[in-house]
């Protein structure tokens, strides 16, 4: 693939998981990767990943989505935003503190949303570009409760 026309693809929660999965999926296919994640400096396997460029970012800052957005689309450009960022807590509902629950829907519901908001403008101008987001569901098992519903209204 030349790089004129090499497609790039920004995926917010590369660290582990599905993202870390993602990148090193997506490079080996010759995409551009931009990995997000909080520490760059902590991720060893990813940063001596050919065509992965490591870049900082908590998706619960806004104004950082904001800069950052604007840093990757003026040097790289990029097709395909992968909206991954996020986490669930495990437990009994009721046991949940408010913070904690601030905290999750604000990572993975207002953090995809601000993120996707910061892209729209650059995929409407190219007229083109796609959105991916990581969805996950409420799940009761054993008397507790696995809350991500944040992130499954992401889906809906």
């Amino acid at each position: 693939m030349s790089n004129q026309h090499q497609k790039a693809i920004f995926i917010t929660g590369s660290s582990s998981g599905l993202g870390r999965a993602t990148a090193k999926l997506f490079a080996a296919k010759g995409w551009k990767v931009i990995a997000s994640m909080r520490d760059p400096n902590e991720e060893k396997e990813l940063a001596k990943t050919a065509g992965v460029t490591l870049i900082a970012l908590d998706i619960t800052e806004a104004q950082k989505i904001e800069r950052v957005v604007q840093e990757v689309v003026g040097s790289v450009g990029v097709d395909v935003v992968f909206n991954n960022a996020g986490y669930g807590l495990a437990g009994a509902l009721e046991g949940l503190t408010d913070e904690q629950i601030h905290r999750m829907v604000n990572t993975n519901m207002l953090g995809a949303i601000r993120t996707t908001k910061a892209f729209i403008p650059y995929f409407r101008q190219k007229r083109a570009g796609l959105f991916i987001n990581t969805t996950i569901g409420w799940r009761t098992t054993d008397g507790s409760s696995q809350l991500d519903l944040s992130r499954d209204e992401m889906g809906a």
